[in-house]
């Protein structure tokens, strides 16, 4: 019966979770769009912060539960899918271009937060002063997004582009809309997945990496794959990007601000390497590349699912 439970509750927190983040990033994106902002600093501002939002809602509230675990492994295990997951299956319905200057200037922000929150983290602690400190960067980041919003915009939208809803009321009842959904879904879904990790006796750190994790990526992923077959490219990749600063600095920086805690989890430092491998693997695609490619899709979709088994593996050794 209670496995009965577990099962409506995640299935419940899922579909909550998918609609909450795909109605705000509608409502998000079109209110942005109708402002007319760069459409990599909207992927890396409305859409991120719209797509982040389920990691935000699960960990915090994780934190504040007392299962520290499920909000750290949620943000890591989440910035891995956002480049392995979303951008490998992508790229592979079609290849992503990364021309826009935008990437260039932004894509080391996030590999400097994913560097601080290794560093950081070595101690094994996520302090107040931490969380305080991930807040401060995440204000420095969004300042320079604002000075830049509109440098470079080369999107001219007209009263009936498919991605404008109606009218600005429109966009901010769908925003209200997906907050709702985003907030009871993350709710239901930390529950359901605090229950599986206590039966299954697997950690809640690993719970996070995995079940949330793939829970809470699902607007990215959605995104990632509406925005590419669109020829977005400039919101899938500012998706990405803006995704993985604000899960490191916003979504820890509130928990650890809000509740301090301590990993305990002793595989701590080989899932934060591998975040930062992915992380750096897309950084030549920065500097030199054009666009990933369908076989680029192809290695970082079977380096994600190299590293859930390799998970599997590790839960049961």
């Amino acid at each position: 019966m209670e496995i009965l439970q577990i099962i409506l509750l995640l299935a419940g927190g899922i579909v909550l979770l998918y609609y909450g983040g795909k109605y705000l990033v509608r409502g998000a994106s079109s209110l942005a769009l109708r402002l007319e902002m760069s459409e990599l600093i909207v992927g890396m501002t409305i859409v991120a912060m719209g797509t982040s939002a389920p990691e935000a809602f699960v960990s915090i509230i994780a934190s504040i539960q007392g299962s520290p675990g499920i909000a750290m492994g949620n943000v890591i295990g989440s910035n891995i899918a956002n480049i392995g997951l979303a951008l490998g299956l992508a790229a592979i319905i079609k290849p992503v271009l990364t021309q826009d200057t935008f990437f260039r200037r932004e894509f080391p922000f996030m590999l400097i937060a994913s560097i601080t929150l290794a560093v950081i983290t070595i101690d094994r602690h996520l302090s107040r002063f931490d969380g305080i400190l991930f807040l401060i960067l995440m204000a420095i980041f969004i300042v320079y997004c604002i000075r830049n919003a509109k440098n470079g915009v080369n999107n001219s939208l007209s009263d009936n582009d498919a991605d404008i809803l109606k009218s600005k009321y429109h966009d901010i009842v769908f925003i209200v809309l997906g907050l709702l959904g985003l907030a009871y879904g993350s709710d239901i879904f930390v529950d359901g997945a605090t229950r599986l990790a206590r039966i299954l006796g697997i950690s809640e750190f690993v719970i996070g990496l995995t079940i949330v994790a793939l829970g809470t990526s699902l607007p990215e992923v959605t995104t990632l794959l509406v925005a590419t077959i669109r020829g977005k490219s400039g919101i899938a990749i500012g998706t990405i990007i803006g995704s993985n600063i604000f899960n490191i600095l916003l979504v820890l920086g509130i928990a650890g601000t809000i509740c301090p805690f301590k990993i305990t989890e002793e595989s701590y430092m080989a899932d934060i390497t591998v975040m930062l491998v992915f992380a750096a693997i897309i950084a030549p695609l920065a500097y030199f590349g054009k666009r990933v490619a369908r076989w680029e899709g192809i290695l970082l979709l079977s380096g994600y699912i190299a590293y859930i088994a390799y998970i599997v593996a590790r839960s049961h050794s």
